[in-house]
């Protein structure tokens, strides 16, 4: 047995087998039955009481080759039970530090920037940065935390500009993908905005594209 167990069933149609045996007999034969589950050895018996053991060994065998199942699934699943938990808790710290994080920088900021933004007729309106925030809002995957992200955090993603924001959400995505996350272990939308973003933009990125000289090569035939 590869665990000893601490009990065993004891089935009421055993009664017929201890009917068949004397009083010493059945003594025997229960002592019997508690060594065998203990050790896992057969106990020396005689006629009768060898032939009730023998049936009730069957039993005995069958009940605890059922136990070792239920013990290994059991184990089995508490080692998934605590990967999946331990990578919930992480993600789930991961977002609660940015959300904690944007917030106290919400608070110092959004007066300032909010007056640039409606101030200043030499950059680009509120309702620009708003539209634009729309649209990477919409391209990423996992929607959550928006009301966390602040008008200045949505000025700094719209000075980053639409396209270098789609490649940096198409990068996580894939190397989410790649990775095979599971959706639920994602950045929030508010985590990635806030600052998740940065390791994707060209900048940090091996596939950034290449920049244009804006000559055109002529051929002379």
């Amino acid at each position: 047995m590869e665990e000893k167990k601490k009990s065993f069933v004891l089935y009421t149609t055993y009664e017929e087998q201890f009917k068949l045996l004397s009083p010493g007999e059945q003594g025997s034969l229960i002592m019997a039955i508690f060594q065998y589950v203990q050790t896992d050895r057969v106990p020396p018996l005689d006629g009768m009481a060898m032939m009730a053991f023998s049936f009730i060994k069957a039993n005995l065998d069958r009940d605890t080759e059922k136990y070792q199942g239920i013990v290994k699934k059991r184990a089995e699943a508490g080692r998934k039970g605590g990967i999946e938990s331990a990578k919930q808790k992480q993600a789930n710290q991961a977002n609660a530090t940015f959300a904690k994080q944007n917030q106290a920088n919400q608070a110092d900021n959004d007066n300032v920037n909010d007056n640039d933004i409606n101030n200043n007729d030499n950059k680009s309106s509120k309702k620009d940065i708003e539209d634009f925030f729309k649209q990477i809002w919409q391209l990423y995957p996992i929607k959550k935390g928006k009301a966390s992200i602040s008008d200045t955090q949505k000025k700094k993603l719209y000075s980053i500009g639409l396209e270098e924001m789609t490649r940096a959400i198409s990068r996580y995505v894939k190397e989410q993908e790649a990775e095979k996350t599971e959706r639920k272990y994602w950045k929030h939308g508010s985590t990635f905005l806030n600052c998740g973003y940065i390791d994707y933009l060209d900048e940090n990125c091996e596939d950034k594209p290449k920049e244009s000289t804006g000559l055109r090569r002529i051929e002379i035939r």
